[in-house]
């Protein structure tokens, strides 16, 4: 995984990337579905992994923790 770091916005319980064009709030489903940003037309493309490891870092570390505390190794 590449050094590149994405902006995003947490408003309640659902995340924005914010698009390193235009600066719009994309959601997650968005970007997922289709890889461009809907307001100036920007391309992921090329990025899937970053972004990939991005997005998925938010519904992976909540996971984790649960998990740890569920099932602490001793």
């Amino acid at each position: 995984m590449s050094k590149k770091k994405y902006k995003y916005t947490k408003k309640e319980d659902e995340i924005f990337l914010i698009c390193p064009e235009c600066g719009e709030e994309l959601s997650v489903v968005d970007i997922e579905s289709f890889m461009k940003c809907s307001y100036c037309n920007y391309s992921f493309q090329g990025e899937e992994e970053d972004l990939e490891d991005f997005l998925l870092s938010f519904t992976l570390r909540p996971w984790v923790a649960f998990t740890c505390d569920r099932f602490p190794r001793d």
